[in-house]
């Protein structure tokens, strides 16, 4: 609702007593403010801080409403009837405020300094409004002062430090221009040729290996036998998720032997799944797949995309131990239709309990960033044990499991190296944080990302390339 809506609003109370249209636009946006609040991914103690406030003007306008004679009273008074206009108009600036510092496509761009003087103008601002107009908070304004304190000094500190991390890496600067238009790039089959090894070439029924000229880059060509046209907006996606070194480089469309591929660059290594039934990873090399893995995941938040199907197979890895995010099939923009659960029911082993609710009750819920957070951390729980979550449970017993609070176990892992149980038991708290069963409880993709930042720093070194894994022995 734009400021126009409301001097319509109180131009009409002023002609005709009728309040309800300015009583409509303070409630619709203390629902939106609400709304936001659900949704918040980071500064969430700032933005439950305001959310205190606006709870005290839901529970006021109620009270209001059922005073009818003092309702219109009031509106008769030119004052009282500005100070509402005013109190009106700050309801809009906490609710772009809040949007702005939750999300982290828009909040990057702020800095910290910047974020704390528009919280106390507001505060101060709404403060003054609520007392003019009478209006009762429900926490007393020495705890209130109190929360906001301690609310600004922990997120700025977590703001600080999260952006002190992504400033180090190119693809977080890179700003999403809304409905741009894309064009898919179409490689013509002479730029694709045959590598010397050709029994690599035929590594797998459904992707050729080539080399695309004219640097002769090694490149995947996945067959694709659906009509382009069709998925217009998942060959976008892939585009614009190129831009992160962490997710698997989508170079075009082209044609062999008169069929269509999806050129993507090369992973030798196969998928992580592969990886870890093949190789010992060591801990060392776990943090630094989880972080790269989460770096592919909060490049997509900054683009208000998910991915909607993480876990170890939908992630490649490169002969130089790079992991990168693929398998983008279900992959959608934030605000489009979610999926359904039907769509593929194995990656239920990897839901949050919220989103199998799709499954129990046969009708669609929402997809958000915190059920990609929970895949992620069950992904952490199968790279870590190198196992497919709840391996051997049927999906209507795991469904009933995860919804009830259940979770998979956690191993106790034995090893004479200090470090590497030390390292496990981080990797522990992580995931149990990741994999809380209320979405709001979750840990913010900020505190994650530094958390595995500070796990990689701690224990690994400066080295350019990574540690040879080592081929398991077969078990007898």
């Amino acid at each position: 609702m734009s400021e126009n809506q409301i001097n319509e609003a109180v131009y009409t109370l002023k002609n005709s007593g009728n309040y309800t249209p300015l009583m409509t636009i303070v409630t619709t946006h203390v629902s939106e403010i609400l709304e936001i609040d659900i949704n918040a991914h980071y500064n969430k103690k700032i933005c439950g801080a305001l959310i205190e406030r606006v709870r005290s003007v839901e529970f006021g306008i109620r009270i209001l409403l059922r005073r009818k004679s003092e309702i219109e009273e009031n509106f008769k008074k030119s004052d009282y009837l500005d100070n509402f206009e005013n109190f009106t108009k700050t309801l809009i600036d906490i609710k772009k405020f809040v949007a702005n510092i939750t999300q982290f496509q828009r909040f990057k761009f702020f800095k910290a300094d910047e974020v704390k003087e528009n919280f106390l103008q507001l505060t101060k601002k709404f403060d003054a409004c609520m007392n003019v107009l009478g209006f009762a908070m429900l926490t007393d304004q020495e705890k209130l002062k109190q929360i906001d304190d301690e609310s600004l000094q922990d997120d700025l500190n977590e703001m600080t430090e999260f952006i002190g991390y992504i400033e180090c890496y190119q693809e977080y600067r890179e700003v999403s221009t809304p409905n741009e238009l894309i064009e898919i790039p179409i490689i013509h089959p002479t730029k694709l040729q045959d590598p010397s090894n050709s029994l690599q070439a035929n590594k797998h029924p459904t992707i050729l290996k080539k080399k695309l000229l004219p640097d002769n880059r090694e490149v995947a060509c996945k067959s694709f036998l659906h009509d382009v046209s069709q998925f217009k907006n998942t060959l976008e996606i892939l585009i614009k998720a190129s831009l992160c070194p962490k997710i698997l480089k989508f170079y075009g469309i082209s044609k062999i032997d008169n069929n269509n591929y999806l050129i993507f660059e090369w992973a030798e290594m196969g998928n992580l799944k592969e990886v870890y039934e093949k190789y010992s990873i060591t801990w060392t090399t776990k943090i630094s797949f989880a972080l790269d893995i989460f770096r592919a995941i909060l490049f997509l938040d900054s683009h208000t995309m998910f991915h909607h199907d993480i876990r170890c197979e939908n992630v490649l890895v490169t002969s130089k131990l790079e992991s990168k995010l693929t398998n983008f099939r279900f992959a959608r923009m934030k605000d489009d239709v979610t999926n359904y659960i039907n769509q593929d029911r194995e990656s239920l082993r990897w839901m949050a309990p919220e989103k199998m609710l799709d499954y129990e009750k046969e009708n669609i819920v929402r997809y958000t960033y915190k059920c990609e957070l929970f895949s992620f951390g069950m992904l952490l729980w199968e790279l870590a044990f190198e196992k497919t979550p709840y391996d051997g449970k049927n999906l209507a017993d795991i469904i009933t499991h995860v919804t009830k609070g259940g979770r998979e176990e956690i191993p106790v892992y034995s090893s004479d190296e200090l470090e590497e149980a030390k390292i496990c038991q981080e990797f522990t708290r992580i995931i149990k944080d990741v994999w809380a069963h209320e979405p709001g409880n979750r840990i913010s993709p900020s505190k994650l990302f530094i958390e595995l930042s500070n796990l990689k720093n701690k224990y690994t070194t400066d080295k350019l390339t990574m540690p040879l894994l080592e081929k398991k022995q077969p078990t007898t």
